[in-house]
């Protein structure tokens, strides 16, 4: 007796195969690649430009290895001339050029400037709130003493000595700088309110009242104390 052969038809494997393989092709969901979480720097809307220095508002003192004192550049110069320095430096009584411009300091100044600085401040677009602060001490101080004259917030006296120089010949002009400032300082309050700067300052801290803090203030927001030292040189 002759068998049957029995053969697979392999054609329609062949088109079931396919048709499996485009259904789990369609039907599978493939998840994007997420790859490493970064954060790219914000773009910085605060970057600083260094403002240009005004040679009218600083005031160079420097102490050689010599110990020789030079004032702007000039050298034989003695303490007493480092004090004169300082006081037309901080008052410049007579308008010079060569010598930081004043701020003129009375009610509507101030509440010109505190008014744009506030504006500026709640735009975002000014964010340290020095000049402010400055300017409502300064209205401050109006309220004391009147209307006056100050030198602009750039002004600034630098003192810097050699680093052979002696320490105590650096100390003295440090001193001399202080005095002529205090020199300023006395004279304003003894006009103002009837006592130098120097004995209302020296009370003792249990009897000072108030109104002489206030005072003591005022005094050195017309005569600040702007000395800068500066970064020893090498000769």
């Amino acid at each position: 007796m002759k068998l049957k052969s029995h053969s697979i038809d392999a054609s329609s494997i062949a088109d079931i195969a396919f048709l499996l393989l485009a259904f789990i092709i369609l039907s599978t969901t493939l998840e994007p690649e997420k790859g490493i979480p970064a954060q790219l720097p914000k773009k910085s809307t605060d970057i600083k430009i260094p403002k240009p220095v005004i040679e009218r508002n600083v005031l160079e003192i420097y102490v050689n290895k010599d110990n020789e004192i030079m004032i702007e550049g000039e050298s034989n110069k003695f303490l007493v001339d480092v004090n004169l320095s300082v006081m037309k430096f901080l008052s410049n009584s007579q308008i010079k050029s060569n010598l930081p411009e004043l701020d003129l300091v009375n009610e509507e100044t101030c509440k010109e400037n505190i008014g744009i600085l506030k504006g500026l401040i709640n735009k975002g677009e000014l964010k340290k709130k020095d000049e402010l602060k400055l300017w409502k001490e300064r209205h401050s101080a109006f309220k004391l003493i009147g209307e006056f004259e100050t030198v602009n917030k750039d002004a600034i006296i630098g003192l810097e000595y050699d680093a052979t120089a002696s320490y105590g010949t650096y100390l003295s002009v440090r001193d001399e700088l202080m005095n002529g400032i205090n020199q300023l300082r006395d004279q304003l309050c003894l006009d103002k309110f009837g006592v130098s700067f120097t004995e209302l300052k020296a009370k003792r801290e249990a009897v000072k009242t108030a109104e002489d803090i206030a005072r003591i203030k005022a005094i050195r927001t017309v005569y600040p104390q702007k000395i800068v030292k500066k970064k020893v040189r090498s000769s």
